[in-house]
């Protein structure tokens, strides 16, 4: 190829692979020199198994030309991602640059693509489990001697968080394809006896031991969990072939699990000559290629700086706010020292959802909605609704003898969700009531609890106050209806299931009849909160009680035309 070579002593062909077939590599280091439609003589005639890229390749643009020229050659083409945002651009860099739809190629992320491919071939698919049911199986299995692994955690609700914890591990040996009796072997490997770690290798012995049998029991539940999914792809000798029936393309991966090396090689080895993968260079090339059994090469640091390279900004700041106004500044400069727009290749990653509003109320402000995507999550915990509910937490957790603290009761019931409760309620088709008259009804109970000095009450005794005793019939029974919500309904609760539907109560009571949806954001929040909820609805959690406190809301749009907004995992 012309141009600055960056792979030394790199043959087209590279000899035989791991894999028993003939594997070619095609090293691109020079993108103006590729036209792969045109007919460039140097490339039209394509037939690298692997290409490699510059770092600063546009490897969408790259993938979405190659596509095309297969499509427009007759194939039906697959193409499989790390994740879901290459899919978006790559689906919209065809329909920008070719004017041809998507339905003229498959494309996945690769989660999307195993669970296609399990669904497809599992004759009796079964459902994904969820993290929140994932830990209750393992707190039954936590019960059990041989693999009781967390002492002191006999409730449900001091379980969870080890729940969550042993299953994420419990996945990510799985997804590794790390065998139950190769983790025991560890552990007699690397342990003395001399070293006196019995009671660690013990532990150790039961978690290899709870690890074996969860999966066991998850399959005994009918449940399937994303590792579960990968390891019957890759145990499964056709399964990964089954969505493949043209060409496939698989991009942009930089480190792949035990299971996706199993299922590539499998892709690579039968589809030979119809399978491309496109990578670039970086400090994980060697270590993939290895992993996919294909044939060592040599690669040189890039050397120079590309114009097109990422630049990055580092900046020292005392505050979230200074952060933010700093950001500004700099984009202002970019933006007047630039003859182009922010693009979608412009990208702004935020370490956390705190910074989200500040950068959209102060930074973001001035451009066009259009011009910006947000793809960060914005942490439930921080929305109105959230603050109910741990107002809600309060207020039942301080409980004495019958009576509760009552700057608890008031905090609760002035929330802008609880006291705009109004129009006609569920529990009072009779009445109809005004945001204003609600409003007033509560600051008044607050005004008699302060000017009383009352610490702590009862609803008995909220009953009997001038401001509720002297109230108009209507406002007695919304006074009982709002209580029976937020008190009475949680004095007595059955069990997980009573309890979540008591909480959608309250969340279907917010959405319809407070200022709940006012929020630009409101009905996002609901619905999030809703969704998590249900994750719990269905769980058969017997007599025992827990609570999710927080989620994230995801924010997606789907018109992508300038500057990025993700977060740092993403």
């Amino acid at each position: 190829m012309t141009g600055d070579c960056f792979v030394d002593n790199v043959p087209r062909n590279d000899g035989v692979s791991g894999l028993g077939y003939k594997f070619n590599y095609l090293i691109i280091d020079n993108m103006d020199n590729i036209n792969l439609i045109s007919g460039n003589s140097e490339i039209s005639g394509i037939s690298g198994n692997a290409h490699i890229l510059k770092k600063s390749a546009d490897i969408i643009k790259y993938a979405g030309d190659l596509c095309f020229k297969e499509i427009k050659a007759g194939h039906k083409v697959t193409v499989i991602f790390p994740y879901r945002r290459p899919v978006y651009f790559l689906g919209k860099y065809l329909s920008d640059a070719y004017k041809i739809s998507t339905d003229k190629t498959d494309m996945f992320s690769i989660d999307d693509f195993i669970d296609k491919s399990y669904e497809t071939a599992a004759r009796r698919p079964f459902p994904k489990i969820s993290p929140a049911e994932a830990s209750f199986l393992i707190f039954d299995l936590n019960k059990k001697e041989k693999t009781a692994i967390i002492k002191n955690a006999e409730k449900l609700d001091d379980f969870m968080p080890w729940g969550y914890k042993l299953f994420a591990d419990f996945e990510e040996l799985l997804i590794e394809l790390t065998d139950p009796a190769s983790c025991d072997a560890i552990i007699a490997e690397k342990i003395e006896p001399a070293q006196n770690l019995s009671d660690f290798s013990n532990k150790f012995s039961k978690f290899s031991e709870m690890y074996k049998l969860f999966y066991e029991s998850l399959v005994k539940h009918g449940f399937s969990s994303r590792s579960d999914r990968y390891k019957f792809i890759a145990d499964n000798e056709d399964a990964p072939l089954t969505l493949l029936p043209g060409k496939v393309i698989i991009a942009g991966f930089y480190g792949i699990t035990g299971a996706e090396s199993v299922i590539f090689k499998k892709i690579l080895k039968n589809k030979s000559d119809d399978a491309r993968i496109i990578l670039k260079t970086g400090s994980g090339i060697l270590d993939l290629l290895k992993k996919l059994e294909l044939p060592e090469i040599e690669i040189k640091n890039e050397n120079g700086t590309d114009e097109n390279s990422v630049k990055f900004y580092f900046n020292i700041t005392s505050s979230i706010h200074n952060e933010i106004m700093k950001l500004k500044m700099k984009l202002k400069e970019t933006i007047e020292n630039s003859e182009n727009k922010l693009s979608s290749k412009d990208l702004i990653v935020l370490s956390s959802e705190d910074y989200l509003f500040p950068l959209l109320h102060n930074v973001l402000n001035s451009f066009d909605e259009k011009d910006y995507n947000v793809s960060i999550g914005y942490s439930l915990n921080r929305t109105p609704l959230y603050s109910l509910f741990n107002l809600l937490s309060v207020l039942h957790g301080r409980k004495k003898e019958g009576k509760f603290y009552a700057k608890d009761y008031i905090s609760l019931f002035l929330h802008p969700y609880v006291k705009n409760i109004s129009g006609k309620l569920s529990g009072l088709p009779q009445f109809s009531f005004n945001p204003v008259q609600t409003r007033m009804f509560f600051q008044s109970i607050e005004s008699y609890i302060k000017k009383n000095k009352i610490l702590f009450i009862s609803v008995k005794d909220l009953e009997n106050i001038e401001p509720v005793a002297g109230a108009e019939s209507s406002m007695k029974h919304y006074f009982a209806e709002i209580n029976r919500l937020f008190i009475s309904g949680f004095e007595n609760i059955e069990n997980i299931k009573d309890f979540i539907e008591k909480i959608m109560e309250i969340v279907d009571t917010v959405s319809d009849n407070s200022n709940a949806d006012w929020h630009p954001y409101g009905q996002k929040f609901i619905e999030s909160v809703l969704t998590a909820l249900m994750e719990f609805k269905g769980i058969n959690f017997s007599e025992n009680k827990n609570k999710k406190e927080s989620d994230a809301e995801q924010n997606s749009r789907s018109g992508v035309n300038g500057i990025d907004v993700i977060n740092g995992i993403d």
